[in-house]
This record gives C-alpha cells, structure tokens and sequence, in this order.
C-alpha cells in the first residue's frame, strides 16, 4: 500500500486532493489484487483509478492553460 504523506502536497488544495483520492482508489485496486478478489472487481478498480487520473490530468491541463 502507498501511504500519503504530506510532504507531496503542492499547496493548490484542489491539486493535492485530487492526489490523495488517485492514491486512495490505487490502495483500493492493490488490496483488491492482493486479497485476489474476482475479476471484475479488480477491473472495476482499475478503472476508477483511470477515470480519477484522466479527470485530474484534464483540471491540470485548463489551470495551466489559464495561467
């Protein structure tokens, strides 16, 4: 499992929640493979942590296109 430690924060909070939660659904499809749940359910995971990411990625891209 990743651990959050503060010391990754950035200090835009949207950001740095934005962070958290991808590590959160990332610890979630870990413990999912690790206690081998079914095959979906681990693929179901994996796309949270995919729809998270592309979400996050797509907020970064319109903040650094403000500034």
């Amino acid at each position: 499992m990743i651990v959050w430690d503060d010391s990754i924060l950035v200090g835009i909070p949207r950001v740095d929640r934005d962070h958290k939660n991808i590590l959160e659904y990332i610890n979630r499809f870990i413990g999912a493979v690790e206690a081998e749940s079914k095959t979906t359910t681990i693929h179901d995971s994996f796309r949270e942590i995919e729809r998270c990411i592309y979400s996050h990625l797509h907020d970064e891209e319109q903040m650094l296109s403000a500034i």
